[in-house]
């Protein structure tokens, strides 16, 4: 590394080179629309209307959203991916500035750069309408900052740093995670340096600058009181802005799924996704730099490696650890947006080891360092050209059209309940931020209970009776108090079974009506109402979000299949919905398994035979999955329960083919996956008959101590207990 401090001028062109190429490359790569990502369309509808966003409330996202939203270009969600365009170019120019003050070269930098900008990770968050990018634009400037004292750092410098940490906190508050390493740099230089008999008040002091940067959190208090159109916990009292803050209604963690497991239960496990992940972003070739940089930085930069070694030790396995989140696609998705805060202090280190390895290549030559940085620049370029492309979002419309198909379909005053993150917020953003069907009622179910969120959508005259959404009972008391008003649900979350209501698909949503209500008209939604653009297969999509709205799609064909084979005319229709269900989430087992089952009741044994066996491979894919997502007790019970009656019906469709042994196999086989299954127990008494008698009556006895009130078992026992006494009396 190079001590010599480069000219201010330089240092600007060299940022203004990195801002203005890394911006154009993530605007080239924003979604012309909504696209699906977390909580993007919470987040345009906060900044359209100044609201305030679920705990922690980010502030200065808001207002930083809310300057973008006045920007006269395009739509609300256009101009926010915009903002996160931005903010992802000044990540990496203050990036490069922090490089540039410890020494590197101009060459090492801009490869560090593109290895960070050329990451999966670091891309995505820079090309939807999230915080994320605006919080990693904040770390690097910190970390910029830092370096340019970090050597003797004054009272002014570490006043500067406690006051822009403490306002940063208000784009994300897991910015506190760089806290231990810069405390414990500004404690250390203090008391070492020549401001050592004032370091106490040196400190006591930029405490009062963070609670000044600290402020900007009573945004949310004075804006609460104002009473905007989203009002999250309205915290217009010190309580409930201290709970906000706390996140006490997600249980102060990551997320609500990270409470079903005990604590660091599965740190190990997700410690090894991170490291895989960094590979990924990476490739091994640079973690084996990284580790070099860290090992140059150790010998010849002791702050400089305290400072970011600690960072990364709490912004990376510290924070997996109180993260604690299972496996599953959907908490890696949310786990993975938080990987790129300790995945900037891997990049600086691949940066120190990339200038080391090139000075070992070059032996000192100037020619040869040239030629080497020439050759590692262009394979990084074809690298992330390579990589950008599924990332990009380029021509990302799942989730405008997604909007914009649900409410086409809705009548004129619906009232539509969603549960889901992705599929609530996009709503949020088409109604509050574009304007959309303001006739339509969006309800959250998961906030319909809570007083904060009723006061809020009472102020907005809707006219709507709220109340908890959880079980049967409550559905059946919202349809009631709301009555001259069609409900929807999404597909998003199931709704509970009850006889005091049914429900009928309607395209993507299903629509509860009063029991014995007749069914309304319905029109072709997937075939003449919908808009899809881009390629809807769930296994092909890279990122979980868009994905999991496919399988909306795919689970509205599941259902309306489900509806017309319970008709003889609709049977034929019903095989093509179950088809289109699967072509939509080929690793559905339960298209493969429907589609099977209809065609075994138009006697086509031979196509059910084939689908059947479809079924058992999917269901067997998913319960090993299960495996790996550490998913919950009642999940894996229920695909193992699904998986026992798909086995069953496979045993049937054999024994109507005549293939009497492989039907033996398969009733065993569900058995094994779910020993109580009378059904099972009972066909395989059948298929024992006059075969073997002693089976017979085991099967059948077992049929009937699982359903006692089985309506053949019991006729049959008494006949084959006969006929297994004259065997023995023989």
């Amino acid at each position: 590394m190079n001590p010599e401090r480069p000219s201010i001028p330089a240092a600007g062109r060299l940022a203004a080179v990195i801002f203005f190429g890394a911006f154009a490359f993530y605007l080239r790569s924003s979604a012309p629309a909504l696209a699906p990502y977390r909580d993007m369309g919470e987040m345009v509808a906060v900044s359209k209307t100044l609201g305030i966003a679920h705990p922690p409330g980010y502030p200065l996202y808001a207002m930083a959203g809310k300057i973008a939203a006045l920007v006269p270009a395009g739509t609300a969600s256009y101009r926010l991916g915009a903002l996160s365009a931005f903010f992802g170019a000044l990540a990496c120019a203050f990036f490069a500035l922090f490089l540039l003050r410890l020494g590197l070269s101009p060459g090492i930098i801009c490869l560090g750069v593109l290895f960070w900008l050329g990451s999966t990770g670091f891309l995505t968050i820079s090309v939807v309408t999230e915080m994320y990018s605006a919080n990693l634009a904040a770390a690097a400037f910190l970390l910029y900052l830092w370096a340019g004292k970090k050597d003797s750092p004054g009272p002014r410098a570490v006043y500067l740093i406690a006051f822009c940490a403490a306002l940063f906190l208000g784009f994300r508050l897991d910015l506190a995670l760089l806290g231990p390493a810069l405390l414990a740099w500004a404690v250390h230089s203090l008391r070492r340096g020549p401001h050592r008999p004032h370091w106490g008040r040196v400190l006591a002091v930029s405490g009062l600058f963070f609670a000044l940067g600290f402020s900007v959190y009573l945004f949310l208090w004075v804006r609460s009181l104002q009473e905007p159109l989203l009002n999250w916990n309205s915290p217009d009292s010190a309580a409930r802005l201290w709970s906000s803050l706390l996140r006490k209604t997600h249980g102060g963690t990551l997320d609500l799924l990270s409470t079903n497991y005990a604590p660091g239960e599965l740190f190990w496990t997700d410690l090894g996704i991170y490291v895989r992940d960094a590979a990924s972003q990476f490739t091994w070739a640079g973690l084996v730099l990284a580790v070099l940089g860290l090992a140059v930085l150790a010998r010849r930069d002791a702050r400089t490696f305290a400072v970011t070694f600690l960072g990364w030790l709490f912004a990376g396995p510290f924070f997996i650890y109180k993260a604690n989140m299972p496996p599953n696609p959907h908490a890696l998705a949310i786990l993975e947006a938080h990987f790129n805060l300790p995945n900037l202090f891997l990049c600086a280190w691949i940066a120190v080891g990339l200038d080391a390895a090139v000075r070992r290549v070059s032996g000192g030559s100037r020619r040869a360092r040239t030629a080497a940085l020439c050759a590692a620049g262009l394979l990084l370029l074809f690298w992330v050209q390579a990589r950008s492309g599924s990332a990009s979002k380029r021509h990302d419309y799942f989730g405008v059209d997604y909007g914009r198909n649900v409410l086409r379909s809705l009548p004129r005053g619906a009232i539509l309940v969603m549960k889901k993150d992705v599929q609530l917020f996009i709503f949020w953003a088409l109604q509050y931020a574009e304007g959309a069907r303001p006739d339509v009622s969006v309800v959250a179910r998961g906030l319909a209970g809570s007083p904060w969120y009723i006061r809020m959508r009472e102020g907005r005259g809707a006219g709507l009776r709220l109340g908890p959404l959880r079980g049967e009972e409550d559905f059946a008391r919202f349809i009631a108090e709301n009555p001259g008003r069609r409900v929807f649900c999404g597909w998003d979350e199931p709704v509970p079974l009850s006889g005091s209501y049914r429900q009928a698909p309607w395209g993507l949503l299903n629509e509860l009506l009063p029991a014995g209500a007749p069914d309304p008209a319905r029109p072709d939604f997937f075939g003449r109402i919908y808009v899809t653009r881009g390629i809807y297969d769930y296994a092909a999509r890279p990122d979980f979000f868009s994905a999991d709205l496919i399988d909306d799609y795919s689970k509205g064909h599941l259902a309306l299949g489900a509806e017309l084979s319970g008709s003889p005319a609709g049977s034929g229709r019903a095989r093509l919905e179950f088809f289109w269900s699967g072509a939509l989430n080929p690793g559905n087992p339960s298209s493969a398994d429907r589609l099977a089952f209809a065609h075994f009741a138009e006697g086509l044994y031979a196509e059910a035979l084939d689908e059947f066996r479809r079924a058992d491979r999917l269901y067997e894919e998913t319960l090993r999955k299960t495996g790996v997502y550490h998913s919950l007790p009642d999940v894996v019970e229920g695909v193992r329960r699904e998986w026992a009656d798909c086995l069953t019906n496979l045993g049937v469709t054999l024994e109507r083919l005549g293939r009497a042994r492989e039907s033996e196999e398969a009733y065993l086989k569900a058995l094994n996956i779910q020993p109580r299954l009378p059904k099972a127990h009972y066909n395989l008494a059948v298929l024992y008959w006059n075969r073997d008698w002693k089976k017979a009556v085991l099967h059948l006895e077992e049929a009937l101590r699982l359903e006692p009130g089985h309506p053949a078992a019991g006729r049959f026992l008494e006949k084959a207990r006969a006929a297994l006494s004259r065997e023995g009396a023989r």
